[in-house]
């Protein structure tokens, strides 16, 4: 898969983000941010726990850097939260969002690989989300560090990814991860679609 494909593969991932609501209406933007930073909180020790169970120098090796660039980044989330004056707690976590990288914990047990799958579809979401980015800029004054960053960063991240995958001797269950979390990426989209501010401390 090259960058092309990848596009191709997350077309309607784009399409579901410029029509989900979320980057002009500020109560399903909030509640992006805060199912992200959940998320995202679990980043590093994923990438902890592929490490322990690869064989893979190269993986290991790519991944420790990965490590210290993810380093943080919920802390990010939690501050633009804060900036449009939202409480954390008063966004619990979805049970998407538990369901979401908790599948991820299973699957690299059998080989801490597969999570280039998870990573795919992530960072190539944040590579090809320019007009979304851009949209949350032109409707939020504040807020807006996490997916300006993550936008910007994951344009180089995505070619590192893909190079890695081609190497990879389980590319097929990589792949397969991949679109099973693109498929859960548009739940998401469609979830944050249907929010209305009276049931923002609902669980979805």
């Amino acid at each position: 898969m090259n960058v092309s494909e990848l596009e191709q593969s997350l077309n309607s991932v784009m399409e579901k983000l410029s029509n989900a609501g979320l980057t002009s209406d500020r109560e399903k933007y909030v509640n992006f941010l805060a199912q992200t930073y959940y998320f995202v909180c679990h980043s590093v020790p994923l990438l902890e726990l592929a490490i322990r169970h690869s064989q893979n120098d190269d993986f290991i090796k790519r991944s420790l850097e990965h490590i210290k660039e993810e380093s943080g980044h919920e802390k990010i989330a939690l501050h633009d939260l804060k900036k449009l004056g939202a409480n954390i707690h008063d966004y619990p976590e979805w049970n998407w969002t538990q369901n979401f990288y908790g599948r991820q914990y299973d699957l690299v047990l059998e080989d801490g690989e597969i999570l280039l799958g998870y990573i795919l579809a992530l960072e190539g979401i944040a590579a090809l989300g320019k007009k979304a980015a851009k949209q949350v800029n032109d409707n939020f004054d504040r807020g807006t560090k996490f997916v300006d960053i993550h936008v910007e960063e994951d344009q180089d991240h995505l070619e590192k990814v893909l190079a890695q995958i081609e190497r990879s001797k389980v590319k097929q269950l990589i792949y397969i991860n991949f679109h099973h979390t693109v498929s859960q990426y548009e739940k998401f989209l469609d979830l944050l679609s249907q929010v209305e501010e009276e049931d923002l401390k609902i669980a979805a």
